[in-house]
């Protein structure tokens, strides 16, 4: 019994050492699971069981830098742009019935 503990405790482990690896990857999980050998049915269970527990690793966001913008290619300042192509309408469907939508005329 005391061994059916261990080798869930290193497994446990285990999982955490690799999580922290895909948080820090940047790759889509479909990509990690590969080049880790793992199924993506054993990735989203192991992910889903450590943040239950709360052993899951702390995500943490990378920085991407997308470099300066050059003044060349700035936008046009609004005055510029003919009122009808002067709209924004953006729309984030969050699920469980949580939208965002942002709608400028």
């Amino acid at each position: 019994m005391q061994e059916a503990v261990e080798g869930k405790l290193s497994k446990k482990v285990e999982w955490q050492h690799r999580l922290a690896r895909f948080a820090a990857s940047g790759q889509p999980i479909k990509v990690f699971c590969q080049a880790e050998r793992v199924s993506q049915a054993a990735f989203y269970r192991w992910r889903t069981y450590l943040v239950e527990t709360g052993s899951a690793p702390e995500a943490t966001a990378g920085f991407i830098d997308a470099g300066a913008w050059p003044a060349a290619r700035e936008a046009p300042p609004m005055a510029l742009i003919e009122p009808a192509k002067a709209t924004l309408d953006v729309r984030l469907d969050f699920g469980h019935g949580l939208v965002l939508h942002i709608a400028r005329r």
